[in-house]
């Protein structure tokens, strides 16, 4: 188990995308789900709003910095 997992959620009015880290930790561009199907969108939006609610205001300082 991990206490947070890296996954991004990428959502208009008829779509939907969710992508998973690999191993190392960083997204996987080629791994995801996506779809058109209201049904999968709705369930997008439901899971990016579980995560707003749970969001920390944004701090610069803990950005990655190369």
């Amino acid at each position: 188990m991990k206490d947070d997992v890296s996954v991004v959620v990428i959502l208009n009015e008829k779509e939907g995308c969710v992508m998973f880290p690999s191993k190392s930790g960083e997204v996987d561009l080629g791994e995801g789900f996506y779809g058109n199907d209201q049904l999968f969108q709705e369930w997008c939006v439901d899971y990016f709003d579980y995560c707003w609610t749970d969001a920390k205001p944004f701090q610069e300082s803990k950005m990655k910095r190369d």
